[in-house]
């Protein structure tokens, strides 16, 4: 047979797939909920890049610009006189980008 038989003991212990499905379907909401949007950065954009060689006392944020995207989550950014390639990770949007580039300049 190519059916399930209906017996009295589907009837005291229930099918379990849909308290699955439903505690699946929760645990996806609450994901997506805390879940931050994909950082995205363009060539051109001022950046705030983590100082991962930073002693306690010296700055942990370094501020560059994108120069170059390689690959899906790593760019190339210029701090200083040098260039970096570094992941997404350790990137943060810097707001105030005018005041910035008229420094730099």
């Amino acid at each position: 047979m190519k059916r399930q038989l209906r017996i009295r003991l589907n009837l005291v212990k229930p099918d379990l797939t849909k308290l699955v499905n439903k505690k699946q379907e929760f645990q996806k909401v609450q994901f997506d909920r805390t879940r931050k949007g994909e950082r995205m950065f363009e060539v051109g954009d001022v950046v705030k890049v983590k100082n991962t060689r930073a002693q306690p006392k010296t700055d942990k944020w370094l501020f560059g610009s994108i120069i170059d995207v390689k690959g899906t989550r790593n760019y190339v950014v210029k701090i200083g006189s040098e260039r970096k390639l570094v992941h997404e990770i350790t990137l943060l949007k810097f707001l105030r980008r005018q005041a910035f580039v008229n420094n730099c300049k």
